[in-house]
């Protein structure tokens, strides 16, 4: 075999492994009710939404959250329509838009027992029954993971094997 070709196999190789080892940002959502866990890939500084309805007042509400450098989940901002949300969140002006900035490190829901929280990232809606049953203690953490991880991962566990919501998405304020 000539030199050149064991060459451009070597350096295909090569980067073929260093592809699979690349660092990913992942959105870690451990059910552990059940014992399962999800990954869902974040970008560099992506921006990501939880909106559910406040279960006393039942008014809609998001959060607007990042993952900083250390793998932190951080608040952003919590947007309402009501007053009455904002003001449980201790907000004491009426703006719908309430920026903050609070590193929660990771946040810990239960899959609302009416409608679902929904995941906002990018385009998608993922709707909290992708990652547990109603009642379900679903920890929402970040992490880094490779490629291959992640990979193997999505191999496992198929978008396709993962129900959908069959309800409507929440009016976000």
């Amino acid at each position: 075999m000539p030199l050149k070709k064991i060459a451009l196999i070597l350096f295909a190789l090569a980067a073929g492994w260093a592809l699979f080892f690349y660092p990913l940002k992942v959105l870690r959502m451990d059910n552990t009710t059940r014992g399962e866990v999800s990954l869902v890939r974040l970008t560099p500084a992506e921006h990501f939404s939880v909106s559910y309805h406040h279960s006393l007042y039942e008014q809609a509400v998001r959060e607007d959250f990042a993952a900083d450098a250390d793998n932190n989940i951080v608040l952003l901002a919590v947007r309402s329509n009501s007053g009455a949300v904002l003001q449980y969140f201790g907000f004491h002006d009426q703006m719908q838009h309430q920026p903050i900035e609070k590193n929660l490190g990771r946040i810990v829901f239960r899959v609302a027992a009416g409608e679902a929280q929904q995941l906002l990232l990018r385009d998608q809606v993922l709707s909290f029954l992708r990652f547990g049953d109603h009642g379900d203690r679903v920890v929402m953490s970040a992490a880094d993971t490779s490629f291959a991880v992640y990979s193997i991962h999505l191999a496992l566990h198929p978008p396709d094997e993962i129900p959908a919501d069959t309800s409507s998405p929440s009016k976000s304020p």
